[in-house]
């Protein structure tokens, strides 16, 4: 399958803005309010792709984050995975034969397998890292500097436990969709982007 960097860098050259979505994402009924409360800034979507830009021997704030709070974010990478059906379409269009095609579904099949029934370990994590960060005073500092900011770092990881759109609000409103979309029968949860 086509690697998520290179989606990244098309997507990051329109303007990518990243979504939740989920097994029931059909039957939920979001009000303005909730929508509003549940949603991610555009910076939270660079900041999830951070691994496929940083250079040299640079580590990508969302690993140090794990780092720093011991929580395994592997959960939260693997929201990425799961394949889109335009990217499935996409690839189907360049594969050279039937076998090829037939990887992609298999592929693509596995991927889906892997996060199902993923929100509670999600939940989880994300509440994990919440109960952690906000006891960190300076976070923005402890972070090791890239070069090539796409976040505005300083600004971004700062001030954790105020709103304002920053790396806080952004997992603070990642929980409050998490929960909703747990009470109203959601099992697995994953990320589109667009």
């Amino acid at each position: 399958m086509i690697g998520i960097g290179f989606l990244f860098q098309f997507f990051f050259n329109m303007g990518l803005s990243l979504y939740f979505w989920t097994d029931k994402y059909e039957d939920l009924q979001e009000t303005e309010e909730q929508y509003t409360s549940h949603r991610l800034s555009r910076t939270f979507a660079n900041f999830m792709f951070r691994e496929n830009v940083i250079m040299n021997e640079e580590e990508a704030e969302l690993n140090q984050i794990g780092k720093i709070t011991e929580v395994d974010i592997s959960i939260i990478y693997q929201m990425l995975e799961y394949p889109q059906e335009e990217q499935i379409e996409f690839e189907l269009r360049l594969a050279q034969d039937e076998e090829a095609e037939q990887k992609i579904l298999d592929d693509a099949e596995k991927s889906k397998a892997e996060i199902e029934n993923n929100l509670d370990e999600v939940l989880s994590t994300i509440a994990s890292l919440i109960e952690k960060l906000s006891k960190i005073e300076d976070l923005n500092k402890l972070l090791l500097p890239t070069d090539y900011d796409t976040l505005n770092s300083e600004y971004y990881f700062s001030d954790f436990n105020i709103d304002k759109k920053n790396f806080g609000q952004d997992l603070r409103n990642f929980k409050r969709f998490l929960e909703f979309a747990k009470e109203n029968g959601a099992k697995t949860v994953w990320f589109m982007f667009c």
